[in-house]
Order: C-alpha cells, then sequence, then structure tokens
C-alpha cells in the first residue's frame, strides 16, 4: 500500500511482483516441500498441517526470478503495473 501511496502521492514510477509459494534447492527442510520428500525417501508417514482442507500455489524460486527479469527488462511496458505469478 504504501508503493501505492507513492505512485500516486508523487508519481513514482511502479512495478509490483507478486507470487503465490516460493520453493527451491536451498529451501529449509522444516519447509513442506522439503519435508514431504525426505519423509518419501525414509518410507514415513507424510506430514499433514491443519486439517489437510488448505490448497496451495506453488512456484520454483527460478521461475519467479525470470518473471522479475522481464519486468525489469521491459519497464518502459511494465511500468505502473502489478504482476502476480503463481503456479
Amino acid at each position: 500500500m504504501l508503493v501505492h501511496a507513492w505512485h500516486k502521492s508523487y508519481g513514482l514510477p511502479i512495478s509490483i511482483s507478486n507470487c503465490s509459494n516460493n520453493y527451491g534447492k536451498y529451501q529449509d527442510n522444516s519447509k513442506l516441500i522439503p519435508k514431504v520428500i525426505n519423509h518419501c525417501l525414509k518410507e514415513e508417514i507424510i506430514p499433514i498441517h491443519g486439517s489437510g482442507e488448505y490448497i496451495r500455489d506453488w512456484i520454483h524460486v527460478e521461475d519467479h526470478c525470470r518473471g522479475i527479469l522481464a519486468i525489469l527488462e521491459n519497464l518502459e511496458k511494465t511500468n505502473n503495473e502489478i504482476f502476480l505469478f503463481g503456479g
């Protein structure tokens, strides 16, 4: 909201990137995807967070970075836009 306020008040050129949950090579083992993979490899029961009814969207961190790079490489076209990157 602060970025929007500066854009509206002072004409600050903006490009905003929002994304879904990121995952990647160096993600901490306590996070969902590495934890599930490690449990599968050890043939252990896969943990379910909460009631198991929630649905999450995931995007690989490199895909999100490619999206940010595309915004930066095209600032003349992407100025004052909001982008949502998801799976």
